[in-house]
Order: C-alpha cells, then sequence, then structure tokens
C-alpha cells in the first residue's frame, strides 16, 4: 500500500530543491536584506503584482486554450495544458523526472485560473513520459492562479500563484511567484 503523506513529502522536496536551484542560479530572483517579518511582507506585496499588470488581457475559456510552456536549460521549466472540454495538466520539470498534475480548470470573474487538481505523479524520466497510468488520487488539491495575456496575439500568458493545495495542505514553493508561459 502507498504511503500517500511520504509521497506527498517526496513531492515536496523535490519541488523546494527545483526552486532553490532556479533563484540561486538567477541573479535577478536574488533576495536583499534580512529575513524580518516586515521584509517579507514587502517582498509578498510587491509580488502580488506583476509591474506589468496594467497591459495584461483578461483570459477567457477560448483565449487559453492551448498548451503553454516555460523552458529553463538543463531540462526545467513548466508546461500548463488547457482543453476546450475544461481538462487541464500542468506538468513541472525537474531535470531528470517531472511532476504531473491533472485537473478541471475554470476561468473565475476576476481574472484568476482555478485548477481543481484530480490525481498527481512523478515521472521518473522525461524520455516518453506516461500521461495515461500511475496516477494517484488527490483530495482537496487546486492551484489558483491570477492570470492575463501579454499581448493581443495570446503568445505570452502570465500566471501568479495565489493559493497552491495539494491534499488539503498549502504547498507554497511548488511554483514561481510571476510565470510567463509561451504558447506552443
Amino acid at each position: 500500500m502507498i504511503d500517500y503523506t511520504v509521497l506527498h513529502l517526496i513531492f515536496r522536496r523535490i519541488i523546494i530543491l527545483f526552486i532553490v536551484s532556479i533563484l540561486s542560479a538567477a541573479p535577478c530572483c536574488t533576495r536583499k536584506g534580512g529575513d524580518d517579518a516586515e521584509n517579507q511582507q514587502t517582498q509578498k506585496k510587491k509580488a502580488a503584482v506583476p509591474e506589468d499588470d496594467m497591459d495584461l488581457i483578461p483570459v477567457t475559456v477560448k483565449n487559453i486554450i492551448g498548451r503553454w510552456n516555460l523552458t529553463y536549460g538543463n531540462d526545467y521549466g513548466y508546461s500548463f495544458t488547457f482543453n476546450k472540454n475544461f481538462k487541464s495538466i500542468v506538468v513541472i520539470y525537474l531535470k531528470y523526472s517531472a511532476i504531473i498534475f491533472k485537473g478541471v480548470y475554470t476561468i473565475e470573474d476576476s481574472g484568476h485560473i482555478r485548477i481543481n487538481i484530480i490525481e498527481m505523479k512523478n515521472e521518473d524520466s522525461l524520455q516518453n513520459i506516461n500521461y495515461n497510468s500511475g496516477f494517484i488520487k488527490t483530495q482537496k488539491s487546486f492551484f489558483l492562479f491570477k492570470s492575463g495575456l501579454k499581448d493581443k496575439e495570446k503568445k505570452q500568458l502570465v500566471i501568479k500563484p495565489e493559493r497552491i493545495i495539494i491534499d488539503g495542505t498549502n504547498s507554497e514553493g511548488y511554483f514561481e511567484p510571476v510565470i510567463k508561459l509561451e504558447l506552443i
């Protein structure tokens, strides 16, 4: 029998290592100053609204359909797929492995994308990823992103994680503060 708590902790550690490796490699993302509560609140407020938020076009059910990717070197990155039938797949690439989330998305009036996660799995290889089997059902899991399209030709989707809940647990750290995805 699979111990879901242990599996969840393993997924979480993998993601944290992934985020730390990306942030340590990108000098623009390093944080200056101490770790006091005031500095943390200031950082959260700055991350709450992207600088170019005024230029973003609201996301709709029609203009979000497709596969959106952000790829870093060394096989790190993200892939978000939004289908016409409201099903979605989110893949986090972690150099030699990937974490895959399947769910159903909605576009909320406030311009937020909510993905209710139904199942997830860790794929040990990036070669021939199996999207059909090996998934573990999740409970009380969802991703909530503030979102918008950067230009009229919908070539860039800008998302900001606002709530990441997996099996009822706050799982901040799975995503960067602002993710700019390109339409494939």
